[in-house]
């Protein structure tokens, strides 16, 4: 069971106020969340744009740290326990463009990979092994699609490089 209480985050923003001034601000993305998830179902978060439901699910997640409130995994306290509770889950958020789109799929894996403390040679380890079932499944599909070994070659060349 995920069990939410009183989780509360803001963020500082600088609002242009003129040609060369600027005003701090502070908006507040989650107020007062309290909310209870049990085991195996299903939920869903939903609201207007900037209601917080990416912060609110950041800090389920434990990539965000909230300013107030607490969490609790089957009764560990995640801001205690985060080592412990990002063995158990994982998120993986759609249509962000954020830091992520800019980086390669191995800095992607490398930037996961340390965000979870997983040892560096580990990670180098099971990057590669991953990096490679994906190149190979890549290859083995295009000698499916296509019998023309110079388009077999030059895509190929393409997905190496």
């Amino acid at each position: 069971m995920i069990t939410v209480s009183n989780l509360n985050k803001k963020y500082k923003v600088k609002t242009k106020e003129g040609f060369f001034s600027s005003k701090k601000t502070e908006i507040q993305a989650v107020n007062d969340l309290n909310l209870e998830i049990p085991k195996g179902k299903i939920t869903g978060l939903l609201g207007l744009n900037g209601a917080g439901k990416t912060t609110a699910i950041k800090m389920l997640t434990t990539i965000l740290e909230p300013d107030s409130g607490e969490i609790y995994y089957d009764g560990i306290d995640i801001n205690k326990n985060i080592k412990e509770i990002r063995k158990k889950i994982n998120m993986i958020a759609g249509g962000e463009r954020n830091l992520y789109w800019r980086l390669t799929a191995k800095e992607n894996l490398e930037y996961f990979g340390a965000l979870y403390h997983i040892r560096k040679d580990i990670l180098t380890k099971r990057i590669n092994d991953l990096l490679e079932l994906v190149h190979q499944n890549i290859i083995n599909r295009l000698i499916i699609l296509s019998l023309n070994t110079s388009q077999i070659v030059k895509t190929y060349r393409y997905y190496s490089n």
